[in-house]
């Protein structure tokens, strides 16, 4: 496979009269600000790598900061490089943004933006309307695998296990606490898993071991959403398969799985995840063959299922009873310096550069004089 995507990006170079101008969108509003940022640099900082085929790209960061101001540079200024934007750059409201990125004539938007309003839908919605083609799953697809009840209900359907939930909603909680909690203690046994079902990156999600900590832990997290989603501890080991789909990468596939084992946590939380050397991650999973193709064709199923196109990422736990529960599917999982993708990738021989590269070119629409 990457010798595959090599050919194409010196066929593509070779072949293209100027660069393709990609917008690497990143921030947003969300509680996940910071990862986004850290997503988007090492997009731009790849798509600018001295490996790639010279005059392939020409990246534009565009960051949107906390309250929601766009910063973009002018068009007829200097070349920017990252980080960006300056300390002293103002903001711009929706409008003027979009306004601004339309004059750069973007040819890809990269959607580097993680939780609500970069990876749920409403972003691609923007962008659809815009009539600007971008990396990752269109709104629809976005906005499904971002819902986690939505998403395990479509995924139990096409045959796929996952763990049993209940979700309890806000005004339910505020009307009727000790019966909710009474519910739950009936329905699942200690600990039990809390998640805000539309965050993502571990943001809005606790592992509560006592009851006396289960009232407080549910008033926490119906800060951040409507509902939440209380399902069964599932012990095991946790593993993770991307996938990778576009005509740059060839027909949709499973890359090999990864073992996720946290190293200073009881969890894969924000922590491990984004902390160098707080988890340990092979890649290939010490597991059986059996196991690697399983995951793989469950991976892929969960990606077509849920509509999802370019790439995405499933989630699972493997149980001492050799069973697999899909936990979630990410449309736009992390491409820091410590996220899974890249290294799954890497296990195939795909380097970070030629995994970014990919994503752009899968994202042409059928007909771009570069696609």
């Amino acid at each position: 496979m990457a010798t595959e995507i090599g050919d194409i990006l010196r066929s593509r170079a070779a072949n293209m009269r100027r660069p393709l101008v990609v917008a690497v969108m990143m921030g947003g509003r969300s509680g996940e600000h910071a990862v986004s940022l850290a997503s988007g640099r090492a997009v731009y900082d790849h798509l600018c790598d001295s490996r790639l085929p010279p005059g392939l790209f020409e990246p534009l960061p565009v960051v949107i900061d906390e309250q929601g101001g766009w910063h973009l540079p002018s068009p007829t200024g200097p070349a920017c490089t990252m980080p960006w934007p300056p300390a002293e750059h103002q903001g711009v409201a929706l409008p003027e943004g979009c306004r601004a990125l339309l004059e750069h004539r973007p040819d890809v938007v990269f959607v580097a933006m993680h939780g609500p309003e970069g990876e749920d839908g409403k972003l691609q919605s923007l962008l659809e309307l815009l009539g600007l083609c971008y990396t990752g799953s269109d709104s629809y697809a976005s906005s499904l695998c971002m819902d986690k009840p939505v998403a395990k209900r479509i995924l139990k359907s096409h045959g796929i296990a996952v763990p049993a939930e209940i979700i309890l909603s806000r005004a339910r909680w505020q009307e009727a606490q000790d019966q909710s909690l009474a519910e739950l203690k009936a329905r699942f046994e200690a600990p039990w898993v809390l998640k805000t079902p539309r965050l993502g990156s571990s943001v809005g999600l606790e592992i509560v071991r006592s009851e006396d900590r289960l009232a407080a832990t549910l008033d926490e997290l119906f800060v951040h959403d409507r509902t939440v989603l209380v399902e069964e501890f599932v012990a095991g080991r946790e593993l993770t398969c991307g996938v990778l789909d576009g005509w740059a990468f060839g027909p949709a596939r499973g890359l090999p799985l990864l073992e996720i084992i946290p190293l200073e946590d009881p969890y894969f939380n924000y922590h491990a995840k984004y902390t160098e050397g707080a988890t340990r991650e092979p890649c290939p999973a010490p597991v059986s063959d059996s196991v690697h193709q399983r995951g793989r064709e469950m991976a892929l199923i969960a990606h077509r299922a849920l509509g999802c196109r370019g790439f995405s990422r499933t989630d699972f736990f493997w149980t001492p009873e050799d069973e697999l529960l899909v936990l979630e599917t990410n449309t736009i999982p992390g491409l820091t310096s410590t996220s899974l993708m890249p290294k799954m990738a890497a296990a195939v021989g795909i380097s970070f550069a030629e995994l970014v590269a990919g994503m752009v070119l899968s994202a042409l629409p059928s007909g771009h004089p570069h696609s």
